[in-house]
């Protein structure tokens, strides 16, 4: 959030710097009040465009794959039975805070306008509103309404009206109040100011130079300084002290050349810049210092590395956790990295290539048997995938809703909530976590082949009971038969006087998924899926696009699914994004 809202600021400096160095001083206002309000609206989207054509590193397209093992939405439960959300961290709450007062002062100046709506005397014309204030010489609009007070001479205000008239009918209003929207929103942001009030200057201009008033009268009417103002940043005041000389300068300032609006094609190389800059991936530097010291390892280039190990084999515990280590330092590269591994005797043993968050493991050439980072995942029976089940399976009292899958995950976690108790035991011992919990919803609509991993028995138990008493469902159909259908949900137990700082409570699963894993000789992609940080991600879903087979990793990510070499396989897991690898 801090970087997206770092760069949407850089963006509009950028963009205000190209108005205030080529723009601002010619006449064209309708050009510049869309100029304004584009320029601040593109940079709020900029940061979440990536154009392809403008990548560094040339990178496969990821490809999105729908969850076929529904991962339903993470319970989190306090010691009193009651839902327990995570404390809102105070980098989020001071901002909230911040535009909840925004909002609050931007309320109580639309009760300033209304007060004064309330207070005057209207008047209803064909296309604007008038009213006349009682004792006051205010003069402003407001959408269809304009402001007049009482004390203006007759003269003044045919003036002032044919002014006004030209915010309302080019809806000036709208400008402003769009600003002050962003203003509640980031009220932080400088430049969000500086944009309404360009804007608010341009008005100016445009009602000027519209008005028809002829130029030696408005000269009158600015100098006269006997109208009065409202503190309110979202009406177009006739009489502003601070734009007086800037509105006489352009009031007899020439119409700029027509040519002149060749200067907006300034914007087309700074866009190209900002798009190249959203859609670059940042590599991490490698600390090759640091990666010479690991055990066995001599730096051959940037690229590449030789890895040995003592011994006749591959067994050494601090040997292998070296390598892991090693390969996790190099899984974002973008550039292919080379792990070339040999034996004492300096015998080849193995090559590992990795790149974009994948590993491969190379065999040798007589392709003998190797240890090297075993995977211990299983092929598992996973019923029939979610997203291509023809009928989901349907929970009790949700045979009518038009969304049986939000229905099915809205009645759940109100069964968790409805029957959890927070283990006496537990809470004495101080233990908190969160249980990953694996079932099928069976051919009968019974759960079965459930499967937990917590950090301690007592919560695994009673997750387990709970899971244990969900109701007889409606089981899954495909083809007019009746099939198993999988679920995976996390469910945390959290004590209230721990929830801020026992570290034994599990962290969510951050950046993106990571992969690791090797060919066996039976045809199967053995590996391991982490997030950014190694954290291993149970229930992930894997599909393999051609032949479209498909497993879910276990409780430690490991996985096995049958696939060919140039096979691509897809990654899915709620809450990151989705994943997508060629088989080598």
């Amino acid at each position: 959030m801090i970087r997206y809202l770092i760069e949407v600021m850089a963006f509009q400096l950028g963009f205000l710097i190209i108005y205030d160095l080529f723009l601002k001083k010619e006449t064209f206002f309708q050009w510049n009040r869309a100029y304004l309000i584009g320029a601040f609206s593109l940079a709020l989207v900029l940061p979440s465009i990536s154009l392809p054509v403008f990548r560094a590193t040339v990178a496969p397209d990821t490809l999105l794959y729908p969850h076929f093992l529904i991962q339903l939405d993470e319970v989190v439960l306090g010691a009193g039975g009651e839902a327990s959300g995570d404390t809102l961290p105070w980098e989020f709450l001071i901002p909230i805070v911040g535009s909840v007062l925004a909002l609050m002062w931007f309320v109580f100046k639309l009760v300033k306008i209304w007060r004064l709506h309330l207070q005057g005397e209207l008047k209803v014309h064909f296309d604007h509103n008038q009213i006349q204030l009682p004792d006051s010489e205010t003069a402003f609009s407001f959408f269809k309404n304009v402001f007049l007070g009482d004390r203006l001479t007759g003269a003044q205000k045919a003036s002032i009206l044919k002014h006004e008239l030209v915010h309302v009918r080019q809806w000036h209003s709208l400008d402003l109040l769009f600003f002050e929207l962003m203003r509640v929103l980031f009220w932080f942001n400088p430049l969000v100011y500086i944009y309404q009030k360009k804007t608010s200057e341009l008005h100016e201009y445009l009602a000027d130079t519209g008005s028809g008033v002829p130029k030696k009268e408005q000269y009158q009417l600015l100098l006269s300084e006997t109208f009065g103002t409202r503190d309110i940043s979202f009406i177009n005041p006739f009489y502003k002290k601070s734009l007086l000389k800037k509105r006489m300068d352009m009031l007899r300032k020439k119409p700029s050349h027509q040519l002149k609006k060749m200067k907006y094609l300034l914007l087309l190389p700074l866009l190209g810049g900002m798009l190249l800059y959203t859609s670059c991936e940042t590599e991490q530097p490698v600390d090759k210092e640091k990666q010479a010291t690991l055990p066995g390892v001599t730096v051959i280039d940037e690229n590449s590395v030789e890895f040995r190990f003592s011994g006749e084999d591959f067994t050494a515990e601090d040997e292998r956790n070296a390598l892991k280590d090693l390969i996790f330092e190099h899984l974002d590269d973008k550039e292919r990295f080379t792990i070339f591994i040999k034996g004492q005797e300096g015998n080849p043993y193995g090559i590992y290539s990795i790149q974009n968050g994948s590993a491969f493991l190379q065999r040798k050439a007589d392709d003998t048997p190797n240890k090297i980072l075993p995977m211990d995942g299983q092929t598992q029976t996973v019923g029939v995938p979610f997203s291509r089940v023809e009928k989901v399976p349907v929970f009790p009292g949700c045979e009518n809703d038009t969304d049986p899958r939000a229905c099915f995950q809205r009645e759940i976690q109100k069964h968790i909530r409805e029957n959890f108790r927070y283990p006496e035991e537990a809470q004495q011992q101080g233990i908190q976590g969160r249980v990953s919990v694996l079932f099928t919803v069976d051919t009968d609509g019974s759960i079965a082949n459930v499967r937990l991993r917590g950090p301690h028995k007592l919560l695994e138990t009673e997750a387990a009971r709970i899971i244990s008493e969900l109701p007889q469902m409606t089981p899954g159909e495909q083809k007019g038969k009746k099939v198993q259908v999988p679920f995976a949900i996390p469910i945390t137990f959290k004590l209230s006087s721990q929830a801020n700082n026992d570290k034994t409570v599990q962290r969510k699963p951050i950046g993106r998924m990571r992969v690791l894993g090797k060919m066996d000789n039976n045809g199967h992609y053995k590996g391991k899926v982490t997030d950014s940080k190694g954290l291993n991600l149970p229930g992930v879903n894997i599909l393999a696009t051609n032949s479209e087979a498909y497993a879910v990793s276990d409780f430690d990510g490991n996985f096995s699914i049958e696939v060919t070499q140039g096979e691509q396989l897809g990654f899915s897991f709620s809450g990151l994004p989705d994943y997508e690898m060629i088989i080598e």
